[in-house]
């Protein structure tokens, strides 16, 4: 993204931008190699059903799909207006919620196929699953061209792509105990992967709403 930034827009990286953005690479793939070396069973249907009628993991959904509604209308625009660089964090924290909501809505979907004890869910669970991967998916494509719009490539991309993996792995702990059979090493590879990519992200918009501060003051 930022390379296609660079050429294809003509949009300037600093070293900063640079460097942030290895940072976050770098976290990204310390968090996909601790979860390409765990070796846990999928989950039963029974674990399934427990996890999409958990009240935390409605709460979830529904709060951020009222939060990502809100930020869509025009009620919303004010805020953006006054904090540009605020606003694009939380259009990607909205949007890279409904992906891992989008992912964990498949994951159910899928696992429940791949059972093949699909006859046997409640169809209040079928219900749900095709109901969050409708209401979400739309979502995530909605804020992730919101996200766009509002800034550079080089800043826009990396903290959405970085939030949707802080995210995702923060549902899957959470809401499907996926962490549970980590090891040491592979919870060191998280922890270290999360900090980078939230440092990286971190920095990248201490960065821009900096520069973007500087803009507004020779204007």
């Amino acid at each position: 993204s930022s390379t296609l930034g660079c050429l294809g827009l003509r949009e300037l990286l600093s070293c900063t931008d640079v460097l942030c953005t290895l940072l976050v690479l770098l976290g990204v793939t310390l968090v996909m190699a601790a979860e390409a070396m765990s070796d846990r069973q999928k989950l039963t249907p029974r674990e399934l059903q427990r996890d999409a009628a958990s009240p935390l993991f409605l709460t979830y959904w529904l709060g951020f799909l009222a939060c990502g509604s809100y930020w869509l209308s025009p009620a919303a625009r004010g805020v953006k207006e006054s904090a540009p660089t605020t606003a694009v964090f939380f259009s990607g924290v909205c949007g890279a919620a409904a992906a891992s909501l989008t992912q964990s809505f498949v994951k159910l979907v899928s696992t429940a196929l791949g059972s093949g004890s699909v006859e046997a869910m409640p169809w209040w669970f079928t219900a749900e699953a095709l109901l969050g991967a409708g209401t979400c998916a739309p979502l995530d494509l909605l804020l992730l061209a919101r996200t766009i719009a509002s800034a550079s490539l080089a800043f826009a991309v990396p903290v959405y792509q970085s939030l949707v993996i802080v995210l995702a792995a923060g549902a899957g702990s959470l809401f499907f105990a996926e962490s549970a059979a980590y090891s040491a090493a592979q919870l060191a590879l998280v922890v270290c992967g999360l900090l980078l990519v939230v440092g990286g992200v971190a920095t990248l918009g201490y960065h821009h709403r900096r520069e973007h501060t500087g803009d507004n003051a020779q204007l």
